[in-house]
């Protein structure tokens, strides 16, 4: 579709590190027919917990990047030097910590997904990436929108509506797990607990 239209494909790589169950990243930049209309965004976050310090990249071809550099240049005036350095010894340092995080994460995923599964009208599918669940919240009989309000107020549990990613989220919850197994216990609770009180 790309080349038949003549598009550029913009792929966000963000979690290409946290997978689980033995898979393997791929990027759509790997595909030679595609390579050169391909700009790939990618960044620190999610892989080395560097969330809010916005530091970033992308790559693509040099037409694209001219192009993208004008546009940043009036967006953000540059990243500080601090976040750079760490950025650095980020790429260049021991990778342990981050086989380590994603293990522990395996971890906090199952937990999360079996626990859900038991509860009465939700039901959990495994993600195979990321720190995010997407649990079927339909049978609860409220919109995800409702749900969750009724969540934060009766449980004290933040969630997001599923509908915010669009109308095939409908009837799902967005939650992470990039939190404790003792706070993900205890969210878990006062869930299981407000949806018994639902009627």
């Amino acid at each position: 579709m790309a080349i038949k239209h003549d598009l550029v494909l913009i792929s966000d790589e963000i979690y290409e590190r946290i997978l689980f169950d033995s898979r393997k990243h791929h990027s759509v930049g790997e595909f030679p027919e595609v390579k050169d209309r391909t700009v790939i965004t990618n960044g620190f976050s999610k892989t080395y917990a560097m969330t809010g310090l916005r530091l970033g990249y992308l790559i693509a071809e040099k037409e694209y990047v001219s192009e993208l550099t004008k546009w940043f240049a009036y967006v953000m005036i540059g990243v500080a030097m601090a976040t750079q350095l760490g950025g650095v010894a980020a790429l260049t340092g021991p990778q342990d910590c981050v086989v380590e995080m994603v293990r522990e994460y395996d971890v906090r995923r199952k937990l999360l997904v079996e626990n859900l599964n038991t509860m009465n009208r939700i039901s959990c599918a495994l993600p195979e990436a990321t720190f995010y669940v997407f649990p079927d919240v339909s049978k609860v009989g409220m919109s995800s929108e409702s749900f969750a309000e009724y969540l934060l107020k009766e449980a004290k549990v933040a969630t997001v509506p599923g509908i915010h990613f669009g109308s095939s989220g409908e009837g799902h919850l967005r939650l992470s797990f990039a939190t404790s197994r003792r706070n993900i216990l205890e969210g878990l609770e006062r869930i299981g607990n407000s949806v018994k009180g639902l009627r």
